[in-house]
């Protein structure tokens, strides 16, 4: 890989790093993650489902996720007590979110309170939690963000879909689907994409099934999955090894 990297492209490797036992040290993904060979990382990582002899169902087409963090990793030691407990359970217990921790632990608050909201949400299980993986896998999807579908779409396969549902949800004749289900994709979709044109017909349907605290839960989570995602790629977070451990079981 060293030879790869000094024959094929030693410009680039000069203006990114000078150092030599650099290359030596870091994997195949955060080496092209310096050398920006987005290509060569979307790759990789569609290998990496592939070598472990995961069927692929649940695409993983964007290579941004499997990018070397922009800013260093903040550990527990580093962080205030009072939010020792927010880092380890939601690094751990809420899901494999160790990476996605590091980076928000720079800023104590939004570990707190937003890290904090979601625990707490959890904990209340107001709304079902088959709606929100499918309102999650469907944000994800939409704004490619591999890191949150690799996390996700487990979870959503886990409520009872099959990955052929997790992986065409966004098809307007997705299978598995119930009437319920596909106004949930389809609040998904209009709130992400067109959020401004949510006619009252739309809240007519969804005041059918959710009380009112669950429309807003709901709506609260498909637009802070939007901000998740670009904030994900936009730091480069990397997907956890336990977060594809996870995906390759569901997909065997």
């Amino acid at each position: 890989l060293i030879v790869w990297c000094i024959c094929c492209c030693p410009d680039l490797l000069a203006s990114q790093t000078d150092d030599i036992e650099f290359l030596s040290s870091v994997s195949f993904q955060k080496l092209c993650s310096v050398l920006n060979c987005n290509a060569i990382i979307g790759e990789s990582s569609n290998r990496r489902l592939e070598q472990a002899g995961a069927k692929g169902s649940i695409s993983t087409t964007n290579p941004r996720s499997y990018n070397m963090a922009r800013v260093k990793d903040i550990e527990l030691h580093e962080v205030p007590d009072e939010l020792k407990d927010i880092y380890t359970k939601f690094s751990s217990d809420y899901g494999p979110f160790a990476n996605q921790v590091k980076v928000f632990a720079h800023r104590p608050p939004a570990l707190k309170h937003i890290m904090g909201m979601l625990l707490e949400l959890a904990d209340d299980a107001l709304l079902p939690k088959r709606y929100l993986e499918i309102a999650l896998v469907v944000v994800s999807k939409l704004n490619e963000c591999d890191y949150c579908v690799t996390h996700h779409a487990p979870k959503l396969i886990s409520e009872g879909f099959s990955s052929e549902t997790a992986d065409r949800i966004l098809e307007s004749d997705c299978p598995g689907l119930n009437q319920v289900e596909r106004l949930v994709r389809d609040y998904s979709i209009q709130v992400t994409q067109n959020a401004n044109r949510v006619t009252e017909s739309t809240h007519v349907k969804l005041r059918e099934h959710f009380s009112e605290a669950q429309i807003v839960e709901l709506t609260l989570r498909i637009a802070l999955c939007g901000f998740f995602n670009r904030f994900n790629d936009a730091m480069g977070i990397e997907t956890e090894d336990d977060a594809i451990s996870i995906m390759m079981a569901v997909e065997s």
